[in-house]
């Protein structure tokens, strides 16, 4: 039981200390919507390969050119 809670709490702070370096380089959402403008037309980009096993997405707005990650998507 303790190992578990122990595994969970490691689990946990990496995925903040990701989110939170993340949030010093761009933006979040957590709809398919620009954080910035709020248009819905955007374009997906590539992650970094260390990023693809979370669960957000990479887009950049069409109208202006603000990149954001979408949160559990």
């Amino acid at each position: 039981m303790h190992m578990l809670g122990r595994m969970e709490i490691v689990i946990s702070s990496v995925i903040l200390v990701i989110i939170l370096t993340l949030s010093l380089r761009k933006k979040f959402a957590l709809k398919r919507r620009c954080p910035n403008c709020g248009d819905i037309h955007l374009s997906k980009l590539h992650r970094p390969e260390w990023l693809k096993s979370m669960p957000v997405k990479l887009y950049a707005c069409k109208s202006c050119k603000q990149k954001f990650y979408q949160l559990f998507s």
